[in-house]
């Protein structure tokens, strides 16, 4: 046979000839980068050679000790990198003898493991797409900057970048043809690549995906095959992981120790000095900075990204389709950078899933686009995750350079068959490949002479005398080969402090020249002025020659090529001036760049030398006086906080003829009924489909539309917070809300004149709920009780704050000069009302309780009745009433069984006790003892309103209870042609003023609102498909941008130091969660039986199951196989996921068609499921930062109590209907066992509200004034008994005196006492009040809190007179109390004093037998 030459195979044999040439001179030229050094200057590098130094190989005879994990040698007890590679680089060196240093072993591993990489990037380029995008991919990684960089390091990147190329590479065969083999291969591949590095578990993702992608792409697909396939693969590739990491198992407690310090110090919960460098820095703007800059270059990075995209949106064929893709990753990357906890990436990554196999899974999908898919759904977790983090490394990103660079050579091939201006695609094609091939030799020209640090290390060691002193710099890298030298550490990253000025001032007077090894250090602290103004000004002032130090000598290396220079920028960026001399060449370009870029292979190293001799009193001085001022985030500035403190005066906000309880009541009512009027029309407007228009909510939306345009205007400083201008509000509101009242006037009348009984009983109803509660408080209105007083003091200094400010944010009452960094937007809106009114807080406080109350009853009432109101179908009037009853009844008036038992303990009991005096209304929300460890609360709405702390979770749910509304509203509108963008508006307001409330409540707030806006598309739709989910997502995106924008000046101004989660410290047993939530999941089950048993019978479900035993089989061993082992962690867990587990298959496969589209039947099931996932989450994890899991439980399952509450009043109505036709046994079974639960939780509203009146310090007659107790009682405090009578006439005083709102000095006490009592019921800020509430408000400045303890412990103590007047004059302190508080913890000789110190400089302007006041002079 004739031989020939096929001219396309000689040019693809030259190009992988040419291909390989470069890749192996690229990688292996200048290995020994760092020769000199007598070790690596590699900090990751240094430490992995370490730990291979440090292991031992055992002897046959030793083989039993491998299985210790504390005396094995082969332990390397260190689990930040994998073991994999140690092990192999070991084994390795021990096998044969190189003779030459580990580290270029090491490092010849990093480059062999890239060259696969090349050739990996090749096959699956050629493969996926063809051979062309196979050879121009592997060409471009030959020469990307990056690679040939990380290849001269041992730090695993190539390693772990290799694997991840040909695991996709075997998924993309398991996808297309699904052998056991591939999934043999890919497995193996995939944990070693974990056994390398964990951060590549996304990978696991795309294992997964790639199964199922041949299981609904394939011909013939065999489920158990692929099962088998998929199973097998990962226990065999478990078994490769653990011969290659067998102590991430045997030393797992070691392992998880460092897993968490990683991942936390990713996300910097942990502070090491050597992430600080990335504070501020925007996550994924940074990295593609990055890229484009040194990473890739310019035009490689415009053609990657190009050709993500387009690969990205190619599955979509219509043009509006094709953004889809890209708002659902902008959303996913947003979720992250808002929390990158490990419930939220996994969340993300579920999301992901979802969204590839929706979008690939098609009956024409080819092995290209799945391919392709594969790829992606590597790039995108794994971009989304790591882009997230606060710590950025560049290597970061190289497990994902090769893909990309696939999809961009992709693009550009597509590019040139598609164009016909190919010269042109040829030109941008040479562009790419011409400028990253500079980039890397300029690269390769760093590695063509000495390391920088050598050159400056010979050249000291030729200039300086030996036997200077030197300083170095502490955390960075030393120059080798200075063993002449006297070296000494500076200590830059220890806290600022004045001490620390003086040590390092002496260093630099009594030393000879510095080196600074590289931008470590200089270029971290600049970052951070708050911690570091000192050393801020020690590098400026070092730099500038302040210091007395010149620049004598540095060494650079810069990326060059073609006489082109790229000039990595150090000083700018940093805001430091720059030390080095102007250069003389033009030619170049100035970019910063990422520390991991230049620190290890060409540092910038600077010597300077003492030349000027200055003292270190000068040094010191130089520092100091010309530090970087630092402001306090919390804080005012100057002009603020002089308005502030001008307004506020009491006299001028309160009435003092508001002291009357009955007058109090009915002009709360009129503001009340007054506002609720002028937001009629806005509340028949937007509640189109609801019974009775939204009537009643009105009460609550009145005050929040009020309330926001006062604050906002407030907010911006265009009006004041006064009465004056909440009236003219009030006016211009009206006319709005009068124009929207005269367009609806015939349907508004129409309405009223047919319906006018119905809303005088549902007017009777609020009432009523309000005089109840209103009750309650006449007989026990006590605004503070030392034992079980909860937070009324709290709750009292914030509303007095907010209503004496003028301006918002308001100022904090217990940290003068400072503002509440707390969500107050709850009280500012009680204070609204307390300003229309006049009246006093002690009144007001207890008028505002029982209106919330009245305000939830009332929307309880109309969330039930309109539950069974859905698509024409209208139930009887008495069901309607006796469903929204219900669910009043359930959220508002029920307790839990912990009542029952307490009778049933007390009656059984041999004692002679009652039930009246026995009861504990407090016992029934500490159900989950002990208490500690897990300090839970777990209150519900009539305890919370009984309890009657005005804390932000009470303010709330009402609120909670509107956006509830407009949920369901908007699930019955889903047909409706009124203008949507009012509702999603509106929805956005909600969402945002409840964020603004009460936290807590946003994120399950957020969840409602996206589930109702897809289940609203859902409806409209008729089905659901990824266009459904997507038009909501984006209506859901309009929202949170609205809830956001809205209330923007809030979130500009408080700082959230909490906003990740972490594992729970404790878990709910199965009968505490009963005796909390029994009757509900009575409910529950009852209704889901009913439901399955109406939709499908018992015949059906066993035929269903013999068409494929095996399947049900496989499905019911692996649902009872997760039930066994979680509930052996938390039986609560595995029920709540059963239970939302059950409802969603129940919803998607078996229910009745009709019913789908209920929208009552959906809004249930999304409020179950959601409470359910709660249960579920709270089993799991805590918020970070909480005490054990305190305020976790405490705020969501009060939540969850509402959620199950209306979705029982729902499924209640849903048993009724279908056993109503029953025999009438199950019928009546089912109801007394019902009103047997119902009656069982009733106990506790009646014994709890008994006990609740009853505790308190002294009876007095029925008052709203909750200091009326005052007048005749005498606390006892631990330090002594305090006589409240005078302490009080001392308040009432500066009540009625002081004008403005200055700044008062009272005693320090323990949290909970009648310490910061002025500050409390005068609204006067104070120097410091409750220390752990200041604590978690200003988490980052501890320390100022601790400083303004100590400085008000000073000022009643023995110091000198003239320290104390300075500490009065550094807080502006205009009225000094000395009372028995006083007098008590700091002794009563000690006040006297301090009495006669102060006389000098301010009088005495109050006196009584036990108080005295002094004002400054």
């Amino acid at each position: 046979m004739k031989f020939q030459i096929n001219k396309h195979n000689l040019l693809y044999t030259f190009l992988f000839v040419l291909i390989a040439t470069l890749s192996i001179f690229s990688r292996f030229y200048g290995i020994f980068w760092d020769q000199g050094f007598p070790y690596t200057p590699h900090p990751d590098e240094r430490a992995i050679l370490m730990k291979v130094a440090e292991l031992k190989i055992p002897q046959i005879t030793e083989l039993h000790v491998l299985f210790s994990a504390q005396e094995s040698l082969w332990n390397t007890k260190w689990f930040p990198y994998g073991t994999f590679p140690i092990y192999f680089l070991k084994i390795l060196s021990e096998i044969i003898d190189f003779n030459v240093d580990i580290r270029i072993i090491g490092r010849s591993i990093s480059a062999f493991c890239d060259l696969l990489t090349i050739l990996g990037v090749f096959i699956l380029g050629k493969s996926i797409i063809n051979k062309n995008v196979g050879i121009l991919a592997s060409l471009i990684v030959c020469i990307t900057p990056i690679h040939i960089q990380l290849s001269h390091f041992f730090a695993f990147d190539t390693i772990l970048t290799m694997f991840c190329v040909w695991s996709i590479y075997f998924l993309f065969l398991v996808s297309k043809y699904g052998h056991f083999k591939y999934s043999l291969i890919s497995a193996i591949l995939i944990f070693l690549g974990l056994a390398t590095k964990v951060s590549i578990t996304p990978i696991l993702m795309s294992y997964l995906i790639a199964h199922i992608f041949f299981y609904f792409t394939s011909q013939n697909n065999k489920s158990l095959k692929i099962l088998s396939n998929f199973s097998i693969g990962i226990l065999i590739g478990l078994v490769a992981y653990f011969i290659v990491s067998p102590y991430t198992f045997l030393d797992y407690e070691k392992f998880i120790a460092d897993f968490i310090e990683q991942s936390e110090m990713v996300r910097r919960i942990r502070d090491y000095p050597y992430t600080r460098t990335y504070i501020d820095t925007v996550p994924y703007i940074y990295q593609f900075n990055q890229m484009w800059k040194w990473i890739l270059g310019f035009p490689l990075t415009i053609f990657i990204t190009l050709g993500f995209m387009w690969y990205l949106s190619n599955p979509f064929s219509l043009f509006k389709s094709k953004i889809i893709p890209f708002i659902l990753l902008v959303f996913l990357g947003l979720m992250l950078i808002f929390n990158n906890s490990s419930l939220m990436i996994l969340t993300v990554l579920i999301i992901s899933m979802s969204y590839f196999l929706i979008t690939y899974i098609k009956p024409d999908s080819n092995s290209q686009n799945i391919g392709i898919a594969l790829i992606l759904s590597w790039v995108i977790p794994y971009f989304l995750i790591t882009g997230s983090f606060e710590v950025k490394f560049n290597r970061y990103l190289l497990p994902l350079i090769p893909f990309l660079i696939i999809l961009g050579s992709g693009y550009l091939i597509h590019l040139y068959n598609c164009s016909q201006k190919k010269i042109l695609i040829l030109f941008l094609g040479t562009v790419v490949v011409t400028s990253s091939s500079l980039m890397s030799f300029g690269i390769l020209n760093l590695y063509s002479s000495d390391h920088s640090a050598v050159s400056a290390s010979k050249w000291i060691n030729q200039n300086i005398d030996p036997g200077s002193v030197i300083l170095k710099e502490h955390w960075d890298e030393s120059l080798p080969n200075l063993t002449k030298y006297q070296l000494e550490e500076v200590a830059i990253y220890e806290p600022d402090s004045i001490s620390k000025i003086t040590k390092i001032a002496n260093q630099l007077s009594n030393s000879e020249y510095i080196i600074i090894f590289s931008n470590r250090l200089y270029g971290t602290v600049s970052r951070l002025p708050e911690r570091y103004p000192y050393m801020i000004e020690y590098y400026s002032s070092l730099f500038k020659g302040q210091l007395g130090y010149e620049l004598i000598h540095f060494e650079e290396k810069n990326i060059s090529f073609w006489g082109v220079t790229l000039y990595e920028e150090t000083f700018k960026s940093n805001n430091l001036p720059n030390p080095l001399p102007q250069t003389s060449s033009n030619n170049f370009l100035s970019f910063s760049s990422d520390k991991t870029f230049s620190e290890y292979d060409h540092p910038k190293i600077l010597i300077f030398q003492n030349t000027q001799k200055f003292s270190s009193t000068e040094i010191k001085n130089q520092i100091l006086n010309n530090s970087f001022k630092v402001t306090n985030k919390l804080k005012f500035e100057e002009d603020l906080l002089s308005q502030q403190r001008k307004g506020g005066t009491w006299i001028k906000i309160f009435n003092p003829e508001s002291s009357s309880n009955w007058l109090s009541i009915i002009k709360w009512l009129f503001a009340i009924e007054l506002l609720s009027i002028i937001s009629i029309p806005i509340t028949f407007l937007i509640f189109q489909k609801f019974q009775y228009r939204g009537f009643l909510l009105n009460k609550v939306i009145g005050l929040l539309i009020i309330g926001y345009a006062s604050w906002v205007l407030n907010s911006l400083q265009i009006l004041k917070f006064s009465s004056t201008n909440l009236w003219l509000i009030i006016f211009f509101t009206s006319l709005i809300s009068g124009y929207i009242f005269y367009i609806q006037l015939n349907n508004i009348t129409k309405f009223f004149y047919h319906k006018w009984k119905e809303i005088a009983a549902l007017e009777i109803f609020f009432i009523s709920a309000f005089i109840l509660f209103v009750i309650i408080r006449l007989l026990n209105p006590d605004l503070w009780h030392p034992y079980r007083g909860g937070e009324k003091p709290m709750d009292l200094a914030y509303l007095n704050a907010v209503i004496k400010s003028s301006y918002m944010p308001p100022y904090d009452p217990w940290f003068s000069g400072g503002y509440l960094n707390y969500y107050y937007f709850g009280q500012y809106l009680i204070g609204c009302l307390i300003h229309l009114t006049g009246i006093p807080t002690e009144i007001s406080y207890n008028l505002a309780i029982p209106f919330l109350f009245a305000a939830t009853a009332s929307i309880s009432l109309m969330l039930g009745i309109n539950l069974i109101e859905f698509n024409g179908i209208r139930a009887k009037t008495h069901t309607k009433l006796v469903i929204g009853f219900l669910t009043f009844f359930m959220i508002c008036i029920l307790g839990n069984f912990e009542g029952l038992f307490q009778v049933i303990n007390i009656v059984t009991s041999n004692t002679s006790s009652s039930i009246f005096t026995e009861f504990n209304f407090w016992q029934s929300t500490r159900i989950m003892t002990p208490d500690p460890p897990g300090f839970e609360i777990n209150e519900f709405p009539f305890f919370t309103f009984l309890f009657a702390d005005l804390h932000a979770h009470l303010i709330s749910i009402p609120f909670f209870l509107i956006i509830l509304c407009l949920c369901l509203n908007h699930l019955k509108s889903s047909n409706n042609n009124f203008s949507e963008i009012i509702i999603l508006t509106f929805f956005g307001f909600l969402i945002g003023s409840i964020r603004v409330i009460n936290t807590w409540d946003f994120p399950t707030s957020s969840i409602l609102s996206i589930s109702t806006l897809i289940f609203s598309e859902y409806l409209k739709n008729g089905g659901i498909n990824l266009l459904v989910i997507s038009k909501g997502i984006y209506k859901w995106i309009y929202v949170m941008i609205i809830s956001v924008a809205l209330f923007f000046p809030f979130h500009q101004s408080t700082i959230t130091f909490f906003t990740t989660i972490e594992l729970t410290t404790n878990v709910t047993t199965i009968n505490q969660f009963l005796i909390i939530h029994g009757l509900h999941l009575f409910i529950f089950s009852s209704g889901i039986f009913l439901l399955i048993k109406s939709n499908y019978s018992f015949n059906q479900i066993v035929k269903t199951t013999k068409s494929n035993p095996i399947k049900y089989l496989i499905g019911l061993l692996s649902i009872l196989i997760i039930l066994f082992f979680t509930s052996n962690y938390s039986l609560v867990f595995s029920v709540s996921m059963t239970i939302s587990l059950g409802l969603f298959l129940l919803f998607c496969f078996k229910l009745d068609p009709h019913k789908k589209n209920n929208p009552s039947l959906i809004f249930s099931f999304i409020l179950t499921i959601l409470g359910m996932c709660l249960v579920a989450g709270i089993e799991i994890f805590r918020i970070a930062g909480d005490i054990d899991r305190m305020n976790t439980v405490f705020k969501f399952y009060m939540q969850i109590w509402i959620l199950f509450s209306i979705a029982s009043g729902y499924f209640i109505y849903e048993i009724y209907q279908n056993i109503k036709q029953n025999n009438s046994i199950y019928r009546y079974s089912w109801s007394i066992i019902l009103s047997t639960l119902i009656i069982s939780q009733s106990i506790y509203p009646i014994f709890g509200t008994i006990d609740r009146i009853n505790d308190r310090f002294e009876t007095t007659g029925m008052t709203l004034n909750g200091y009326e107790f005052t007048k005749t009682t005498k606390y006892k405090d631990p330090n002594g008994e305090i006589d409240l009578k005078s302490e009080f006439e001392a308040i009432y005083w500066l009540r009625n005196n002081v004008k403005g709102s200055p700044v008062i000095l009272e005693a320090f006490t323990p949290s909970y006492r009648l310490g910061s009592r002025i500050s409390i019921n005068t609204g006067l800020p104070t120097i410091i009040g409750w220390e752990w509430h200041q604590q978690q408000q200003r988490w980052d400045f501890k320390r100022e809190i601790s400083d303004r303890i100590n400085d008000v412990n000073s000022i009643y103590s023995e110091i000198k007179y003239e320290d104390k007047l300075k500490i009065l004059k550094k807080y502006d302190v205009k009225f000094i109390v000395i009372g028995g508080v006083e007098k008590n913890y700091y002794g009563s000789d000690q006040t006297s004093k301090l009495t006669e110190q102060l006389l000098n400089d301010y009088k005495i302007v109050f006196e009584n037998e036990n108080v005295k006041i002094l004002k400054e002079l």
